[in-house]
C-alpha cells in the first residue's frame, strides 16, 4: 500500500499548552505547567527518534505570544538552540 511513498512527515507536534478555556482565561502558571522549554525539548527528542523526515509544530504562535506579551523568551530560546543543528 505504501510502497510508492517516499516521504513521511509528522504533523501537529505539540509545542504549546492545551487547555480547557481560551488563553485569556487560563493563568500563565497553568500554561507553563502544560508546556514549557523542558517539555518542548522532550517532544522534539521524541520526534527525532521517530526517524520521520520532517515535523510540523503546532503552537509556535504561542511562543511568539509568550515572548511579545509576557516577555518570556524561554520557548523561543529553547527552540533556537534545539534547531540550530538542523537548519
Amino acid at each position: 500500500m505504501f510502497s510508492d511513498v517516499k516521504h513521511f512527515w509528522g504533523v501537529e507536534l505539540q509545542a504549546e499548552p492545551w487547555f480547557e478555556k481560551d488563553i485569556d482565561h487560563t493563568d500563565l502558571q497553568t500554561q507553563l505547567t502544560l508546556m514549557n522549554p523542558k517539555l518542548l525539548q522532550d517532544n522534539i527528542e521524541y520526534a527525532r527518534a521517530t526517524g520521520l523526515e520532517k515535523h510540523y509544530f503546532w503552537g509556535v504562535e504561542w511562543w511568539y505570544w509568550m515572548a511579545q506579551k509576557q516577555n518570556d523568551w524561554g520557548m523561543w530560546g529553547t527552540a533556537k538552540e534545539l534547531f540550530q543543528d538542523k537548519y
